[in-house]
């Protein structure tokens, strides 16, 4: 038997789904983030992986958002679930049914870099 991950008891996660703003195109080294929209979804973490590079360790932090179907989400866009924030690395329709979405998502620091980058090193 399938297990549906569209049940009431597995989206039990709120998150924001955010969109850049910048409507002063002089100020572009800060970034604003707007909400979009805010819906119920379902978190799994699916890796954590670290490893080293030229004497600094790194880690990457994946995690599997899954949502109702929507037409309206796009890779340039970030998830804040609670105090973290994900950059969205791949929107999936699985099997084409429309039904969810699973949304791959990166964890980022708070200074627009990628959680587990040595200081300094965002982007």
């Amino acid at each position: 038997m399938r297990r549906n991950p569209l049940y009431p008891s597995r989206l039990r996660h709120r998150a924001e789904f955010l969109r850049r703003d910048n409507p002063d195109v002089h100020d572009v080294d800060r970034e604003r983030w707007k909400t979009v929209f805010t819906c119920w979804c379902g978190v799994e973490p699916v890796s954590g992986r670290e490893y080293r590079d030229a004497d600094a360790v790194y880690w990457e932090d994946e995690t599997r958002f899954i949502i109702r179907y929507r037409t309206d989400i796009y890779p340039d866009m970030r998830i804040r679930l609670g105090q973290d924030l994900y950059e969205i690395t791949a929107i999936i329709d699985r099997n084409y049914r429309h039904e969810a979405l699973e949304i791959m998502g990166r964890l980022v620091n708070h200074d627009g870099g990628h959680a587990g980058e040595p200081a300094g090193s965002a982007g």
